[in-house]
Order: C-alpha cells, then sequence, then structure tokens
C-alpha cells in the first residue's frame, strides 16, 4: 500500500512540475503575429521627429500599420534591410500585410542641431518592433 502512494505522488509531482514548465516555455514566444493594412511607409514617430528638425538613421524601411483586429491602435514597426518580402513586393501604402514581429526592438537614433556656439546637440533613441518575416498584398 505504501508502495503505491509512493509511486502515486511521485507521478502526481513529476504531472505538476511537467505542466508550470510547459507554461512558462508557452509564455516565453520570441515572435508574434501582425496583419493590417499599411498606413504609411513612414513610422509617424519618426516622422514628427523629422517634422521637428531631427536627423534620423533608420537601419531599414519603417512602416505605419492599423490592425485588421477593431479596437487596436495603428503600431509602427521597422523592416530591416536584411528582411525580405515572402512574396516579393516592396511594401507601400493601401497594401494589407501578414508577418511575425519580434519582441526585441530595434534602435533608431534621430539628432537636432539646437545651437551652433556652444555646440548644442539633442538626441532621442525610438525605439521600434522588428519585423523577421513578411508578406505583403500586390
Amino acid at each position: 500500500m505504501k508502495k503505491i502512494l509512493k509511486i502515486t505522488l511521485v507521478s502526481f509531482i513529476i504531472l505538476i512540475g511537467f505542466y508550470f514548465t510547459t507554461k512558462a516555455i508557452a509564455a516565453v514566444r520570441p515572435y508574434q503575429s501582425l496583419g493590417g493594412k499599411i498606413t504609411s511607409t513612414r513610422s509617424t514617430k519618426i516622422e514628427e521627429l523629422e517634422d521637428q528638425g531631427y536627423t534620423c538613421e533608420v537601419p531599414g524601411t519603417t512602416i505605419e500599420i492599423n490592425p485588421v483586429r477593431p479596437g487596436f491602435c495603428p503600431m509602427s514597426y521597422i523592416i530591416p534591410y536584411s528582411t525580405v518580402s515572402k512574396t516579393l513586393t516592396t511594401p507601400r501604402s493601401g497594401q494589407f500585410i501578414l508577418g511575425l514581429y519580434s519582441s526585441i526592438t530595434t534602435q533608431s537614433t534621430c539628432t537636432k542641431i539646437i545651437s551652433y556656439y556652444p555646440l548644442t546637440i539633442s538626441t532621442i533613441e525610438v525605439m521600434l518592433p522588428t519585423i523577421k518575416m513578411f508578406g505583403t498584398s500586390k
């Protein structure tokens, strides 16, 4: 009787441990899905800074996407130069897009010279989610 109770208890502990381990692994997803309509081929965050006189160094193309799901706000993303569309089309306004983006963001640096004497430079860092794989409509 004791042996059966020990086996049952050990099995139960292993199952509980397996349950929580798989939950923790499932919670950490390196990529998340995106989908929607491209409203602009320039990120509004970058565009606003450039309108204020900043010069932004962006390692790729920025886009603004209006999600298909209702209740979600438009979102800015960056597509690195190394990421190529699976449909071999260049993103442009009005196209629909599906893809995956990374929870790791890409940094873009925007600088502006406030005054030349004494030299005063303002620098702002803009962090945008990075699209890792995508395809657009034609």
